[in-house]
């Protein structure tokens, strides 16, 4: 945990309650959290200008996939590291977004040691046991 320092993280999931769960466990983890229930509010957030040094977002919300998301997010040169959780995500949707550069996928449930290793991976660190 000491590699991970204090990111900017905009959070996406339509589920209230993992929203919540999320911002609190990143939030104890010393990171400033942009919680969004909707993909359109975060983009409308990102494209105002307001730097991110992470996107965390579902795959399947109403209106519009996390991959989507990440497509658009990568159409007008938002390029911060971009990580994907599901538990629904078929295969063909994982090997799309992992072939784009800066991205990592979470599949759900997973365990708070797994989320930070998803958010080292996508920032580029690399975890005491992984450099040895």
């Amino acid at each position: 945990m000491d590699s991970l320092r204090t990111t900017r993280i905009v959070l996406i999931d339509d589920e209230p309650g993992v929203l919540k769960a999320l911002t609190l466990m990143l939030e104890s983890l010393g990171h400033q959290v942009m919680p969004f229930n909707n993909p359109s509010e975060a983009l409308t957030y990102l494209h105002a200008g307001i730097e991110a040094d992470l996107v965390l977002s579902d795959q399947r919300m109403p209106g519009m996939s996390g991959t989507d998301l990440f497509g658009t997010l990568r159409a007008s040169s938002i390029n911060c590291p971009f990580v994907l959780m599901s538990g629904h995500a078929q295969e063909e949707e994982v090997k799309e977004l992992l072939s784009a550069r800066s991205t990592a996928f979470l599949p759900k449930p997973f365990t708070p040691a797994l989320l930070i290793e998803a958010i080292q991976g996508a920032l580029g660190f690399r975890s005491a046991a992984k450099a040895v």
